[in-house]
C-alpha cells in the first residue's frame, strides 16, 4: 500500500523542524524539496571535504528512507 505524498509530505515537514538545532549545531545544510519528498543535506568533515546526503522519502513511514551519498563534484 502507497502512502499518499500529502502524508508523506507532512511527516517530513514535522521531522525536518525537529532537526534544525542538530543541523546548526554541525553546521549542516538541510535543503527540503517537497514536492518530490527528497531531502539533500550537506556535511563538511574536520578537513574540509564536503559530502551531501540524498534522502528519498517515496512512501515514508510505510517504507524507510532511501540514503544515498552524491559526489559533490559530479552530482552522481
Amino acid at each position: 500500500m502507497a502512502v499518499s505524498p500529502e502524508v508523506t509530505r507532512q511527516h517530513l515537514q514535522e521531522e525536518l523542524a525537529l532537526v534544525n538545532d542538530l543541523a546548526t549545531t554541525y553546521k549542516w545544510e538541510v535543503t527540503p524539496d517537497f514536492e518530490n519528498l527528497i531531502v539533500l543535506v550537506t556535511m563538511y568533515a574536520h578537513n574540509g571535504d564536503r559530502f551531501i546526503l540524498e534522502i528519498r522519502c517515496d512512501n515514508y513511514k510505510e517504507m524507510p528512507p532511501f540514503f544515498e551519498f552524491i559526489d559533490p563534484d559530479s552530482g552522481q
